[in-house]
C-alpha cells in the first residue's frame, strides 16, 4: 500500500507572541513500510484498544487528540515495558517503533474524546 513515510515536525520557540526571532528546529524521520491505515477511535474512559496485530513490526504510531477539553492516556509497550503518554485536548503524539505484539490503549480522562489514528508498519 505505502512505499515511503516522513514524518516532519517543526518546533519553534520565540520571546514574542509572532514567533519573530523564534529559534527553530526541524526535525524528521523517514521509513519505507508497506502497510499503514488511519482510523478515528473514541477513546473511553474504560480504555479503548486499538488492534495491532494486522502488523509484524510498527513504524510508527501518530495519535491526534481532537477533543477540546480532555486529555487523553495513550499506552504502548517499549522494550516490554508498558509506557503512557498524557495527551493534552487538542494535542498529538509520534510513537516511534513501538511493540506491535502489544496493543495501544487510549484512556479519556473525564469523558469520551474523538482521537485520530495512524498506524504505519509492516
Amino acid at each position: 500500500m505505502s512505499d515511503y513515510l516522513r514524518i516532519r515536525t517543526l518546533v519553534e520557540i520565540s520571546e514574542h507572541s509572532d514567533y519573530h526571532r523564534a529559534q527553530q528546529a526541524a526535525l524528521e524521520f523517514t521509513a519505507t513500510p508497506d502497510e499503514w491505515e488511519s482510523q478515528k477511535v473514541d477513546a473511553a474512559v474504560a480504555g479503548t484498544t486499538v488492534e495491532l496485530g494486522n502488523y509484524t513490526t510498527v513504524t510508527a504510531i501518530v495519535v491526534e487528540n481532537t477533543d477540546g477539553t480532555n486529555f487523553v492516556e495513550v499506552t504502548h509497550t517499549y522494550d516490554a515495558v508498558a509506557r503512557v503518554t498524557y495527551l493534552p485536548a487538542g494535542g498529538h503524539t509520534i510513537i516511534y517503533n513501538p511493540t506491535a505484539a502489544n496493543d495501544l490503549v487510549l484512556t479519556a480522562d473525564t469523558a469520551v474524546c474523538a482521537c485520530k489514528v495512524w498506524i504505519v508498519g509492516t
